[in-house]
Formats: structure tokens, sequence, C-alpha cells
């Protein structure tokens, strides 16, 4: 008994002296850096007949130098308008090149929205484009990044989480009569 005692102390002195010497091999400093992410930003509700603003961000990102990527949403709730460059790449007098990729021909989707910056890359957070919609009939419509592609300008893949949104459709209010709360008036 004491003969396998003995090996177990000797087999966990070699292992606490592994763990001590691979410990001394790692870096003296850990670079611990925030994981990128790209979302989507809208109001939670809109009014049937209205326009919604829909923001791509982006957060923690170093060195970005271009984007693409597509949005799927519902088209029995919302139908696409527009897509608008945002400011984050253009940041410090930065010039960019607003791609003509985009393809919304099929609903349900906007394919290939992309965007390159000139020269050297970006850090920080920011919204790097704004999607239009028409809220067109009521109901909810997950909006989604889909086929995400972040570069550097080493021309490596950044990668990055995903947060997708929703939207609810709401019928408009009904148009009041003229008359509020304690007679005031009101249009």
């Amino acid at each position: 008994m004491q003969e396998k005692n003995q090996k177990i102390s000797a087999i966990l002195v070699i292992f606490i002296v592994a763990i001590i010497f691979i410990l001394l091999l790692l870096p003296q400093e850990i670079k611990i850096t925030a994981m990128v992410t790209a979302s989507l930003q809208a109001s939670p509700t809109v009014n049937a007949g209205d326009q919604l603003r829909v923001d791509i961000k982006i957060n923690d990102v170093i060195d970005l130098a271009g984007i693409q990527l597509s949005i799927i949403y519902d088209p029995t709730v919302l139908s696409y308008s527009k897509t608008v460059e945002g400011d984050f790449l253009k940041s410090s007098n930065g010039q960019t090149l607003f791609l003509e990729t985009l393809n919304a021909s099929k609903k349900g989707i906007v394919k290939n929205i992309a965007i390159a910056r000139i020269g050297s890359g970006v850090s920080g957070n920011g919204i790097i484009a704004s999607i239009y919609f028409n809220a067109t009939n009521q109901g909810n419509s997950d909006i989604k990044l889909a086929n995400v592609l972040l570069g550097d300008t080493n021309g490596n893949v950044i990668n990055a989480n995903i947060v997708d949104t929703v939207v609810s459709v709401i019928s408009k209010p009904p148009v009041g009569n003229g008359i509020g709360l304690k007679g005031y008036y009101y249009d």
C-alpha cells in the first residue's frame, strides 16, 4: 500500500511541475479583446404606413476596411425602400466606396450590401449603413443579417457575433375628433 501511495505522489508531483512549466512558458501579458459585434438596431414598433430605419451597427472592431452582407426580412410585413451609407467607415476623413452590388430584386432579401474604406482601416463602434423599409401590413418581421463578411486592411476576415432584431408593425391609432381628454383640442 505504501508503494502505491508513493507512485501516486510521484505522479502528482510530476503533474504539478508540468503545469508550472507550461504556465511559465505562457506570455507574461495576455491580451483580452472584446468580441466584435455586428447588430441591427431599430424601433421595436412601427405604425403601418410609416417608414422604418434599421441601423447596421458595429461594435469593438479593430482595423475594419470593408463589409459585405445581406438583410433578410418578411416581405408580407415590410417592403424595402433604400440603403444609405453610415458614417463609421468614413470617420477620420476616410474615403469609402459604397459598391453598386446591392440587389433587392427578390422580395424578402437585400443582397450584397458592400462598403469598402480606401487606405487605412477604422476601429471602434458606429453605424455602417441604414436600411429603410416601408411598414406595409400588421405583423412581426424578423430582420436578420446574413452572409456577413468583415475584412481588415490586410484582407483578413474579422469574426463577429451577429445580433438580429424583430419589428412589430401595428395599425395606426384612429384619428381623433378634435376633442381630447378634459375637453382640450388637438389635431
